[in-house]
């Protein structure tokens, strides 16, 4: 079998997806296009900054910035959400697992908020000489490396 083969027998057919999908189902795809098409521009101008040292262009910054409020709260709008509400419970999310108001890398890699549970498995991280920086433990997680804590 080809690998266009395998992509064909794996793939749902358009046809069927047509069929199936809502418009609210639409809607959201139509967003969810939308934020991750501002956000492949955003990146661009930053990009373009970083890398190649050209000026940052800040209204243009800005723009992106908007345009992915604008898709963003059109989804949570379908799900009967909004911005004040996801950013209160990110709030919430980030203050339980850095457990203060100042960043580290240490706090980020000890996440207090582990899927699992507050408790954080392994030995405590080590330094890497070469690298300078902290190098993440694993949990034993039923024995298997926990996705989650990586």
């Amino acid at each position: 079998m080809t690998y266009i083969d395998f992509v064909r027998a794996l793939s749902k057919p358009g046809q069927d997806i047509v069929s199936e999908i809502t418009p609210l189902d639409a809607h959201r795809l139509h967003m969810a296009v939308g934020i991750s098409g501002e956000a492949g521009e955003l990146l661009d101008a930053i990009k373009k900054a970083v890398i190649y040292r050209k000026p940052l262009d800040i209204a243009n910054v800005k723009e992106e910035c908007g345009d992915l409020l604008f898709y963003i709260t059109g989804i949570l709008d379908s799900i009967g959400s909004n911005l004040d509400e996801v950013i209160s419970e990110n709030m919430e999310k980030l203050s339980k697992r850095y457990g203060s108001l100042s960043y580290s890398n240490t706090q980020a890699i000890q996440r207090l908020d582990k899927e699992h549970g507050d408790e954080i498995k392994g030995p405590p991280p080590e330094a890497d000489e070469d690298f300078d920086q902290i190098i993440p433990r694993t949990c034993n997680l039923d024995d298997e490396e926990c996705e989650s804590c990586q």
